[in-house]
Formats: structure tokens, C-alpha cells, sequence
């Protein structure tokens, strides 16, 4: 199809194309700016239903008026087709950042997540309106990292008595159950729903549901159960595993009431903090529970059953004589009580574990480098926690200790946030002035700038970061972004014999935060005497 010639606007080329519209970007000549423009296809100009649908999408459109969401700007016709102008977005959607099978970053998923929620609830807040096809393709990122939701061709304006309809529509492997089944009683949980769906692929790089058929996939939507992202992505938060189940709930009424309370947990998983959730007991998920036990603590899996009390009396029971077996009856408590002498993790007889001993000893261990034993022994005192608050505490270090065992992702992860940016890199002693083009896994892509023969000349680069030395690793963990990159700052200062700055980013340590600052008061100590 030859680019159409549409007044007032010169036509830069094809963008995309559906099955009812093809989107063209475009010049709009009186303002000087880039658009894009929406037209309906010729094939359907004698068709007043597709028209109707089509003029409906660019007025709910028009009325939204929120940055996480596409803008329309005008709305006319061109030999009796009809097409809107909106907001061309000079970026990319996440359809193709995940064309390659790759999980996303943990940290890049929330914001994403956190973007398109807050899309959804203005959405509904305004004008009762539900997307009904929230995935992949329809989530867009502007250049500067702005999450743009798009595509309203079918979104539904929720009103009292609305009947449900025979014409199942959306994307298949997105769509929540009751949409599925045709329910007429549609509302946000089902943008819930598909949203964790997404979430999901971005997190483990597998689509939730596949298959060749329109209608196999969607009947497996209804009867089977997909693996947990856990199991296909081993450094996966926990957090965010939680977020996904109880987004994915098969009932509605599991999800999340509202927008808010949605986000409210969409911000604590952001902050890298694991749930605590609470939903039915008899609640089921689209998701299955995390196939080794440690990956799911005890009384935070969503979607699946409690052990029954008398198992874990006999859990409870044997940890206590093996405990004895180990430790002795005279043991005393101290902070490095949680380890013996063969590096076994043993909790002392009848006396409680406090969460500021735990985090001390486990500190000590990852200064040492010794993840592996604080990670094991951070999965034994969750899964035998009754407290809900040392859990949820233990949980967080846990999460912290995880990041901790990929530190390349890590400097990857604060690099992904530059992308655009134009930094100086050093490298074996040299500085280069780069310019961020993108970061998958842990591999960098930038522009390098550089004059030949008094010519400027541009070329791209691309390195892993694993060839960063300790102190271009430390620049680019900037503290804002966490606790776990802070702790890793800490780490690598404190093994340079830079204490300055490992005190600077000791209290930017979450949950270590107070430990560490003892380790350097106790350096500080030992130099002053």
C-alpha cells in the first residue's frame, strides 16, 4: 500500500498494521511535530459497525488525558475512511524487547508494571473504563523511558445492566477467565489479570500461555495451570512472583478490590520487599506454586494451601531435636549464634532469633563472599518463622541476598536506567564518551563519538559488564535506586579499603543498614586504638 496522502500532514512511512487499521507515522506541518496516524483500512470503509467502532475507540481515547497513556490529538477522515491523530511514541513496545525469548530486568518489569496500572486506574476512575486488551504488544516505551499504554479499539465503557456478548475479544494468553467465558459483568480485575499476564512474560521471557490454536489456547487459559516464574527464572524476586499469582487469580474477587490497593502492593514489590498478602484459602491462581519449597516461605505462597498444623508440629518437632542434637542444652544466644563451628545453620534451643542478630551474621557473610550460606540459611529461618513481622523482615534480606548472587545483572540494571544518556566509561585506563543505545542481559550497546583525519565519525561499541573494573562498577550503583545495589557498593568499597565510602552507603543498606555501620564503627575503633 503506497503511503497515503493525508493534507496538512507529511507521511513518513509505515509503523504497524492490524487487522482493521494500519498506523502511519507522520509530520503534522502546521505544528512542526512527529504524529502518528490511525486509518482504517479500505476494505472496511463500507462497513458503518467497523466505522462506529473505530470513531468510539478515538473519543474514549480523547478523553484520557494521563501520561502513562497514549494521546489523541485530532480526529477526521480521508475519502470517506476515518483516522485519528495521537501522540507518536519514539521508542518501542515490549512485544519486541522480549521477541528474543530473554527475561527482563526485575527493577525494568515494576516500572513498567507500575506505569500501566496507574494507566488503567485513571482509566476507570474517569470513565468506567476497562482495556480488555492489556499485553506485550500493546504497551509501549518512549525514549525517555515512559511507559505508554495504547491501543483502545477494545475497550469497554462499563454501565449498569450491560449484557455480555457472544464475540470473545482480546489477545489470546492475556485475557482473564471471565472474559474468556463471555461474563457481562466485566470490571478492572479482568486489566488485572492480563496485566499480571504480562508481567509474567517480562519476567520469565515465556508468554503464559501458548499454543497454535485461538481456541486451544484459550480453553488451556480456563483448565491448566502454567509454571511459576520461579521456576523459569531462579534470581526472580520473590515479591514479584507474589505480585504475578495474586494478579493472575482465576476468580476476580481473589485480585485486588481496586486499583489502589493493587498499586499499593505494585510500590512495595518496586521497593524490592516481598508480600505479605492474604487471600482464601481455596483460592486458585493460573500460576502453580514454586516447585522447590524454599522458593514459596511458609504462609506466603498465593493460590495454594496451607500445611496442615499437624505436619508442621512435626517439622516444628524434629527442627528442635536436631537443633539440641547440634547445639546442646547449655548453648547461649550471641550474634553468631546462627552459625556453629562446621558452618551448619542452627537456631539455639527455646530462645527466639531476633531479626537484628540474623542480619548481623548474615552481613559478616557477605562481606566474606559467602552468599551461598547466607542465602540457605535465610530459607530455613523464614520457612520455620511464626512471626509475621521477622518474616516479612527476613524476606526482605533474602531478597537482597539473591540480587546480591548476580552482581553483573545489577550494574547491568543501573546502566539500563541511562540508556539514552550520554556517560564517560572508563576502561583499563582509558575514558570514553558513550552514548547508551541499550542493555540486554548483561551485554551494553553504545554510540562512541570520535573525529578521523579531523572527520567526526560515530560508531557502535558493545561489552559486557562483566569487564568493568570494581570502582566503574561502584560509580554506576547509584544508592537511589535500592538497597541492594547500596549493599553492593558497600561490599565492593569496604574490599577496596575505601571506608569512607562504604560508611556513605552503609545507611542505604535496608535491612543491613545497622550492621554494616556496626562494622565500621568497630574499624573505626580498631584504627583509633
Amino acid at each position: 500500500m503506497d503511503d497515503p496522502l493525508i493534507p496538512g500532514f507529511e507521511v513518513l512511512g509505515k509503523i504497524g498494521e492490524g487487522a482493521t487499521a494500519t498506523v502511519w507515522k507522520a509530520r503534522q506541518l502546521s505544528l512542526d511535530r512527529l504524529v502518528a496516524i490511525k486509518l482504517l483500512r479500505s476494505e472496511f470503509a463500507a462497513n458503518p459497525e467497523e466505522i462506529e467502532l473505530f470513531a468510539t475507540e478515538a473519543r474514549r481515547a480523547a478523553g484520557l488525558k494521563h501520561p502513562n497513556i497514549v494521546q489523541i490529538y485530532d480526529a477526521s477522515e480521508l475519502h470517506g475512511l476515518p483516522y485519528f491523530v495521537m501522540e507518536c511514541v519514539e521508542g518501542s513496545s515490549i512485544a519486541e524487547s522480549l521477541r528474543h525469548g530473554e527475561p527482563m530486568a526485575a527493577d525494568h518489569c515494576m516500572t513498567i508494571v507500575r506505569g500501566v496500572a496507574q494507566a488503567l486506574q485513571h482509566g476507570w476512575q474517569q470513565t468506567r473504563i476497562i482495556h480488555r486488551d492489556v499485553n506485550p504488544a500493546n504497551i509501549l516505551l518512549d525514549r525517555d523511558g515512559t511507559v505508554k499504554l495504547s491501543d483502545l479499539g477494545l475497550a469497554m465503557q462499563v454501565q449498569p445492566g450491560r449484557q455480555g456478548s457472544d464475540l470473545i475479544e482480546g489477545t489470546p494468553g492475556y485475557m482473564s477467565p471471565e472474559q474468556i467465558e463471555g461474563k457481562s459483568d466485566l470490571g478492572p480485575g479482568s486489566d488485572m489479570y492480563s496485566l499480571g499476564a504480562t508481567l509474567y512474560h517480562m519476567s520469565t521471557g515465556s508468554p503464559p500461555f501458548s499454543g497454535a490454536a485461538y481456541d486451544d489456547v484459550m480453553r488451556s487459559q480456563l483448565v491448566d495451570r502454567i509454571p511459576n516464574p520461579r521456576d523459569l527464572n531462579a534470581r526472580l524476586p520473590i515479591g514479584v512472583m507474589q505480585l504475578t499469582t495474586r494478579l493472575m487469580m482465576r476468580s476476580p474477587e481473589d485480585r485486588y478490590a481496586d486499583w489502589s490497593r493493587a498499586l499499593r502492593d505494585i510500590q512495595t514489590v518496586s521497593k524490592r520487599r516481598p508480600l505479605i498478602a492474604s487471600v482464601p484459602d481455596d483460592a486458585s491462581s493460573s500460576i502453580r506454586p514454586a516447585t522447590r519449597p524454599e522458593q514459596a516461605p511458609r504462609g506466603m505462597p498465593l493460590g495454594s494451601r496451607t500445611a496442615a498444623p499437624v505436619i508442621w508440629a512435626l517439622v516444628l518437632a524434629w527442627w528442635a531435636w536436631l537443633t539440641w542434637a547440634l547445639v546442646g542444652p547449655s548453648a547461649e544466644y550471641g550474634g553468631d549464634a546462627l552459625a556453629s563451628p562446621k558452618g551448619a545453620v542452627t537456631t539455639p534451643r527455646n530462645v527466639p532469633v531476633h531479626t537484628d542478630d540474623v542480619a548481623a551474621t548474615v552481613a559478616k557473610w557477605l562481606v566474606r563472599g559467602d552468599k551461598d550460606q547466607a542465602s540457605e540459611t535465610l530459607r530455613q529461618l523464614i520457612r520455620d518463622s511464626t512471626d509475621a513481622e521477622d518474616r516479612h523482615v527476613m524476606m526482605e534480606m533474602q531478597s537482597i541476598v539473591e540480587q546480591l548472587t548476580a552482581p553483573d545483572a545489577m550494574v547491568a540494571g543501573a546502566l539500563r536506567r541511562q540508556v539514552g544518556e550520554t556517560m564517560v566509561l572508563r576502561h583499563l585506563g582509558k575514558s570514553r564518551r558513550l552514548k547508551l543505545i541499550r542493555v540486554e542481559g548483561n551485554k551494553v550497546t553504545a554510540s562512541q563519538s570520535y573525529r578521523q583525519e579531523g572527520v567526526a565519525m560515530e560508531r557502535n561499541v558493545s561489552f559486557d559488564v562483566s569487564i568493568l573494573s570494581p570502582e566503574e562498577r561502584v560509580r554506576w550503583l547509584t544508592t537511589r535506586y535500592g538497597p541492594a545495589e547500596a549493599c553492593l557498593k558497600f561490599i565492593l568499597l569496604l574490599n577496596s579499603a575505601d571506608a569512607a565510602g562504604a560508611a556513605k552507603a552503609a545507611p542505604r543498606c535496608g535491612p543491613f543498614s545497622k550492621s554494616f555501620q556496626g562494622m565500621m564503627g568497630a574499624m573505626h575503633d580498631e584504627e583509633g586504638s
